[in-house]
This record gives structure tokens, C-alpha cells and sequence, in this order.
């Protein structure tokens, strides 16, 4: 296997408490090539001190102010050295052939984002990769799409995957959309004619939302402006008008669930974020262009790969059950 150099982009804020079992497992795998930028987002509890302390062979980048993990992740990128990059959440744990894996898994196709299997840190199983659920609407029924073939997840996992540098080079995460920026992403690289893949070989365990919790306002506000500006950066306008109702009823159903949970904050918080949609629709709308002048495929294609995605999710713990725990 060529030696390819991999750079290992590690987010953190207020992550001090995951920071030994993520680094260990990091430092503690069978491919060696790698080096480790470590992007702290201005926190409060000492993570970079103990990451300088116990961990000098990592880079250490200390932000003043916290601009959210999709800055951080771009920023460890632009001065990364590696021609593959593992992006990497801090309460990730990896087992010892995972890089490797990865790194090889990545050399037969390059023009792909690869996650592994996303297990909790109990080692169950959660998810590979994710599906774009709101079509469960039932638009593939009123139109009879049959799914893009090979099946596979509509989105990567930015907790943990692996690309080329050229791949986020070319296709950027967007830095308007704070976190939770992988739906996003996905779509461009599908538009681009990239493809997202789950490695069945290797597994990381995640303990998944460790520096947040629940449906906080936080979450509320970027949840409710993620989907209405993935949608308006990434659909053709025709496309954008055919799937309103199913934007509406993802709409209706989020402040349902926030009203049904009596989190009136976050009912408050979802309601601004569909507002500052709006109010920040000139960002959004330069985003848009750029995606559209280089998308590649239709939308008829990417809706293909969306109930693809459907049909993905649900085959993938099978799978896994059937393959990959053998071969870890």
C-alpha cells in the first residue's frame, strides 16, 4: 500500500473530557503516516493545554473566537500537508486498523468521501452514513423513481471520513451554515459527481452530540435554517417549487416537536432560523450560484439518490451485522 500522507483534522470545543480516548486511538493506529492538526474553537475548559501536554506531536491551532466546527475543519484544511484528509470529531473513537483501512479504501477510488460504520460508544450500532429523509413524504410514490444504483448514503459523516485534500479543495464545506454541515456537502458532491461510500471494513465509535445536549435552542436555530438554505442553494428553482409542500410539512413537524416537548425557547429559536434564512438570503443566494454553475447532474438524478439513500439506510445494519464485525 503506497504511504499515502493523511492529515487528521480534529475540531474541539470544550471537548476535554473525550480528548483521551479520541487521541489515544488516534495515536495508536497501524498506519503511521498521518499527522494531527487539533483546531480548538476558543474553549473555556483547557483543551488545547492538555492536547500540548500529552500529545506533542499534534498541531495545535488555538482560535479567540469560536466560529463553529465547519470553520475550524476549513481552517485545519488550508494549512494541512496531507494529500488525504480524515475529517474527525472529538469524541471519536477509532479502532487500530481504521486509518489504514480507510487510507486504502480511498487509493482504488479518489474521486470519493468514505466513512466507516458509525457505532455508539457501547458499540452498537447507530448508522452508515445518512439517508435525506424527508422524501419519506412520499414523492418517489407519486412519481415512481426508481433508486440510483450502487445504493448508498446521501451524506457523509463528517465525524469521521476520509477524502483527498483536491476533494475539499474543489468542494468546500460552507462556512454560513455554522455546523451540522454535512447534508449540505453531500449534496454538492453528489451534484458534482462525487460519491459518498461506508467502508464495511472498519467502524468508528462515536459518542455522538457529546458537547451538546438535546433539542437546545442552538440546535433549534441552525436545524430550521439548514434545510430551507441546503434546499435553495442545491435544487433548480423548478425543482425547488415541486418540493415545497415537503419542505412545509419538515417544517411543520420540527416546531410540532418542539411544541409536543414544551421547549418554548426552542420552538422560538427554530422560528429565528427560518427568519434569518431570509434575512441573510443574499449569503445564501452567492452560495447558490456557485453550486449551480457547477453542478454536473440533474435534479431528477440527485432525487434518485435520495431514495437510493432511503433503501441504504435500511439495508446497512444487516450488512454490517453480516460483514464488518468479523473482519474487527
Amino acid at each position: 500500500m503506497k504511504r499515502t500522507l493523511v492529515s487528521i483534522i480534529i475540531p474541539n470545543w470544550n471537548g476535554r473530557k473525550f480528548l483521551k480516548p479520541c487521541l489515544d486511538s488516534v495515536f495508536h493506529q497501524d498506519y503511521d503516516n498521518f499527522d494531527v492538526i487539533f483546531v480548538d474553537c476558543a474553549s473555556t475548559d483547557g483543551s488545547a493545554d492538555v492536547v500540548k501536554q500529552n500529545y506533542p506531536e499534534a498541531k495545535v491551532i488555538e482560535l479567540k473566537e469560536d466560529k463553529g466546527p465547519t470553520n475550524a475543519l476549513n481552517l485545519g484544511i488550508s494549512i494541512s500537508n496531507g494529500s488525504y484528509i480524515v475529517l474527525l470529531n472529538n469524541d471519536v473513537i477509532l479502532p487500530p486498523k481504521c486509518l489504514g483501512t480507510l487510507v486504502t479504501e480511498l487509493q482504488e477510488d479518489e474521486n470519493s468521501v468514505i466513512s466507516p460504520v458509525e457505532l455508539d460508544w457501547d458499540g452498537k450500532y447507530r448508522r452508515a452514513g445518512q439517508a435525506f429523509s424527508f422524501l419519506r413524504g412520499g414523492l418517489h410514490k407519486f412519481f415512481g423513481i426508481r433508486p440510483a444504483t450502487p445504493l448508498a448514503p446521501f451524506w457523509p459523516l463528517t465525524a469521521c471520513c476520509i477524502c483527498t485534500k483536491q476533494t475539499l479543495l474543489d468542494t468546500p464545506l460552507n462556512e454560513h451554515l455554522f455546523m451540522y454541515e454535512e447534508l449540505e456537502w453531500g449534496w454538492r458532491l453528489h451534484l458534482k459527481k462525487y460519491r459518498v461510500k461506508i467502508s464495511f471494513n472498519t467502524f468508528f465509535m462515536h459518542k455522538g452530540e457529546g458537547t451538546k445536549t438535546g433539542s437546545s435552542p442552538k440546535q433549534a436555530f441552525l436545524f430550521s435554517r439548514l434545510m430551507i438554505s441546503t434546499c435553495f442553494i442545491c435544487l433548480k428553482i423548478p425543482s425547488l417549487f415541486l418540493l415545497s409542500p415537503f419542505i412545509a410539512l419538515y417544517y411543520f413537524h420540527l416546531g410540532l416537536s418542539y411544541v409536543t416537548q414544551r421547549k418554548l425557547n426552542s420552538f422560538i429559536a427554530y422560528l429565528r432560523g427560518f427568519l434569518d434564512f431570509w434575512l441573510n438570503i443574499g449569503i445564501f443566494m452567492k452560495d447558490r450560484k456557485r453550486a449551480q454553475k457547477e453542478r454536473l447532474i440533474s435534479d431528477w438524478e440527485i432525487i434518485k439518490i435520495m431514495e437510493g439513500s432511503l433503501i441504504f439506510q435500511r439495508i446497512s445494519k444487516e450488512k454490517w451485522s453480516k460483514q464488518g464485525a468479523i473482519k474487527n
